[in-house]
């Protein structure tokens, strides 16, 4: 007995009162939201990457370099000139996950897969192909993303959960035209 109330003695000694752990737990919130603003969230980016690296293992291995077409446009001209409603509805959200995508892309590119944007757009470019007959544009962008999660349930390590980013990697591959018509130019 005496062991344990020493024990209790020493735990009492070292106790915090529960005001005082929520004001610290408060500061740390505002501290750490200081640090987050300028920082990607760690597992969305990751994520990304399991997905891109997916998709970019499905597709063809074959894939060589071509000059890009520059002709100058913006991605609202070219949402709206396909007449496409889910991209302009959620236009912010989609633009914030092009910038994780083109760093994730840049990274696989400068490791262990050089070829790796070229693989991705020629597999969503595939993909998009197979639903041009769609009038509906959006319905062609869902029959795009569906097809896309179908193939990545083959992949091990992608979760269903996972997936949800495909549309934010599909929107990516359409801003960069690779699907879609692009918007003529002004005369």
């Amino acid at each position: 007995m005496l062991g344990s109330s020493k024990k209790t003695n020493n735990l009492k000694d070292n106790t915090i009162s529960d005001s005082t752990i929520n004001q610290i737990s408060s500061d740390k919130l505002e501290i750490d939201k200081l640090f987050i603003v300028d920082q990607l969230p760690i597992t969305k980016p990751s994520i990304i990457q399991e997905v891109l690296e997916g998709i970019i293992e499905l597709s063809d291995h074959d894939i060589e370099a071509t000059e890009p077409d520059i002709r100058p446009y913006t991605i609202q001209e070219k949402i709206d000139y396909n007449k496409i409603v889910a991209y302009k509805e959620s236009y912010e959200f989609y633009m914030s996950d092009r910038h994780i995508i083109a760093h994730r892309l840049k990274s696989l590119e400068n490791g262990k897969n050089p070829l790796a944007s070229k693989r991705l757009y020629k597999f969503v470019q595939r993909i998009y192909s197979k639903h041009c007959h769609h009038e509906n544009p959006d319905i062609r962008i869902k029959c795009v993303n569906e097809e896309i999660e179908s193939n990545l349930r083959r992949i091990e390590g992608i979760s269903l959960d996972d997936m949800a980013v495909v549309a934010s990697i599909v929107f990516y591959v359409f801003s960069k035209c690779h699907i879609f018509r692009k918007p003529p130019i002004p005369t």
